[in-house]
């Protein structure tokens, strides 16, 4: 799938499967944005160094159009589904 110059949303942030995820989503060229109250320290790093844009609160349904491609890396199956309710 090519991803370059896409804006491409993480939800979660706080895993090593998301660590992964953005560098890779980053390594292809995508404009990363990871939605999550936390982050590793890792991701937390590289927000500071601006490589991605960090969301700290829920998208709204209408948000999630704005993205080419969005990859749940949360532990629950159902988090950050439009309408669906989370903890984080």
């Amino acid at each position: 799938m090519e991803v370059a110059g896409k804006r491409c949303l993480v939800l979660g942030g706080a895993t090593k499967q998301a660590e992964r995820v953005v560098e890779q989503l980053l390594a292809a060229g995508a404009v990363v944005t990871v939605q999550g109250y936390q982050l590793t320290a890792n991701l937390g790093e590289d927000a500071l160094d601006g490589r991605f844009t960090w969301l700290r609160r829920e998208l709204e349904a209408r948000e999630f159009a704005r993205f080419y491609l969005m990859i749940n890396t949360m532990d629950d199956p159902e988090a950050g589904r439009p309408g669906v309710e989370f903890e984080i």
